[in-house]
This record gives C-alpha cells, structure tokens and sequence, in this order.
C-alpha cells in the first residue's frame, strides 16, 4: 500500500518567519548531529545507540517541520501523477533520440 509522505516546501512557497525558523531548527539539528557523532567517534557510545540517537533526531525533526509546515504532505494520487509525468518526460526524450537514429518511437501501454 502506498503511503502518503511528506517532502520539504520550495523554498518560495515558505513565509519568511518559516524561513528563518527552518535555518534555526536545522542549525540547532547539525549541532546536536556533530554532538553525537563526536560521541560515537570517541567511544561513549556504541554503533546502535548511534543509529538509533540519529533516527530519533532526524524523526524529532521531521515532525517539526511537518508542523511548521515546511514540510507538506504528498498524497499517493499526487506521487502517480509526479512519477508518471517523469516517466512520460523520459519517454519523449527516448523518442527523440530514437526518431534521429531511424527507430521506431516507443509508447506506453495501460494494462
């Protein structure tokens, strides 16, 4: 089944004040990621706590953003339609290549 997911905004869809939060909570996501890769580099912690400390940061910072709204959410129907104009972009570009060299073009068919 297909999930929604959440992608970040554009940054000229984002108000000034989501702007300058954004640059804060990131900053003060990179700290706290350096603070803890420093502690894994001198032995304090272990590989999994690691993996696991930095999983929950970057989930922490997420669900930040997607309250802000800097992140928005990206339905399955609108995940389709992206997907399927890249791959019909794909398509066309194939064809033109293959019209230049004499080939016949290639389409897509709905089953």
């Amino acid at each position: 089944m297909v999930e929604v997911i959440y992608r970040e905004k554009p940054p000229n869809k984002l108000t000034e004040e989501q702007k300058e939060k954004k640059r804060k909570r990131s900053s003060i996501y990179e700290i706290n990621h350096r603070n803890l890769l420093a502690e894994y580099k001198r032995g304090e912690i272990d590989k999994e706590t690691f993996e696991a400390n930095h999983r929950q940061q970057w989930d922490d910072f997420v669900a930040w953003c997607i309250k802000e709204g800097i992140y928005e959410e990206v339905t399955p129907e609108q995940q389709l339609a992206e997907e399927e104009a890249n791959l019909q972009g794909s398509l066309d570009a194939v064809n033109n290549l293959r019209t230049e060299l004499g080939k016949k073009k290639l389409k897509i068919v709905e089953e």
